[in-house]
């Protein structure tokens, strides 16, 4: 079992998910990725890979918040 103690450092790089996962939000949850404001992208180990996506209202955030 992953402990995530080990964080994986190989290409492609977070910024290349983060991209990819933007993209693919188009025409499904936004018009356009230019209306995505804000949000963290980390890259984990896991059993089953995958990549979640929390979508929220920008009202549930307050500046500074990371959730």
């Amino acid at each position: 079992m992953l402990a995530g103690i080990i964080r994986p450092t190989t290409r492609p790089d977070r910024t290349n998910y983060l991209k990819f996962l933007e993209d693919c939000l188009i025409g499904i949850v936004i018009a356009d990725d230019s209306t995505i404001v804000d949000g963290p992208v980390s890259k984990w180990y896991g059993e089953i890979p995958k990549a979640v996506i929390k979508i929220c209202p920008l009202a549930e955030y307050t500046i500074g918040h990371v959730p």
